[in-house]
């Protein structure tokens, strides 16, 4: 096991620089990687393999359907990855914020 110092001084975020925040992108994308983990994605990622399944069984005149259901899905498989980790990664800063408000800018924590 060993201590780690984490960082939550606000200024890592670059909230007020003049470039945007490449940090908190970052956030976004490791918590989005976290939730494709998730058994919520695993659910709708099912559905997605299913129903290509169902298209390569249709015949070229059935498969309207099938393939709006596909792409429903995999509509819904992106915007609910991307709101769970926008949501996880909102809630970091504001945890970072909230830190530095009362002026704790790193903590220890032990792998």
């Amino acid at each position: 096991m060993k201590t780690y110092k984490k960082p939550f001084d606000i200024k890592a975020f670059d909230i007020m620089g003049a470039r945007e925040s490449q940090d908190l992108f970052a956030i976004i994308d490791y918590r989005q990687d976290a939730f494709c983990k998730s058994e919520e994605y695993k659910t709708i990622d099912n559905k997605i393999l299913a129903l290509k399944e169902e298209i390569l069984k249709t015949s070229k005149s059935d498969i309207e359907i099938p393939l709006k259901k596909l792409l429903d899905e995999i509509t819904n498989l992106e915007c609910t990855c991307y709101n769970a980790a926008y949501k996880d990664g909102m809630s970091d800063l504001m945890v970072a914020l909230t830190l530095n408000k009362i002026q704790i800018t790193e903590a220890e924590f032990i792998l």
